[in-house]
């Protein structure tokens, strides 16, 4: 996210957790250092879908040009950013989805499982440089605890090429690198996707 501030400066962090975890989510950003413009959390039994559905449309009317959805497949972000896409097509540069579970997403949804995923993904959209891409590529390669990347819960990629090796030749060496060091962290017992 640190590598998007230049085109993307406004963070908006949406939970679908009731305001009692609002202390855990601020202890959260402020651990790793972000400052969003705003947290929404939900109001008590409130429908989670049209809770998030409404709460992006609100950030929506706050004349952003294009915004860039970020989510996971635990619950009903793709459902949820699918339908502000088709609801307003121009608004929404894309959609990632981080794979935790595996469920189908829809087309509309871009799959990542590392950050390294979505940093290729905005370079080739033209919005990262090469260098911002690489530092992501390298924080990834130099993780030292891959369970914070894969943890028990989560599934792993079921081989490297989902990695868009080839897609960036001026990264191709290092997403070989990340993908074999992801491979065999991956084949040590995680579930696989």
């Amino acid at each position: 996210y640190r590598e998007m501030d230049s085109y993307a400066s406004d963070l908006y962090v949406l939970s679908a957790s009731p305001k009692i975890f609002r202390h855990n989510i601020f202890n959260l950003l402020k651990k790793h250092d972000f400052n969003p413009v705003k947290v929404y959390t939900r109001k008590g039994l409130e429908n989670k879908f049209w809770y998030k559905y409404n709460v992006v449309k609100d950030v929506l009317s706050k004349d952003y040009e294009k915004i860039i959805l970020v989510g996971d497949d635990l619950e009903e972000d793709p459902a949820i950013y699918d339908k502000i896409k088709n609801d307003f097509p121009d608004k929404v540069l894309a959609i990632y989805i981080h794979r935790v579970t595996g469920h189908k997403l829809p087309t509309s949804a871009t799959p990542y499982f590392t950050a390294y995923d979505l940093a290729l993904r905005e370079n080739i959209a033209g919005r990262l440089s090469l260098s911002e891409t690489w530092s992501v590529g390298e924080a990834i390669l130099t993780e030292s605890d891959y369970g914070r990347l894969f943890p028990h819960y989560a599934v792993c990629p079921v081989k490297a090429t989902g990695m868009l090796s080839g897609k960036v030749a001026a990264m191709e060496e290092l997403t070989s690198r990340i993908g074999e060091k992801i491979m065999n962290y991956c084949r040590r017992g995680s579930k696989i996707d």
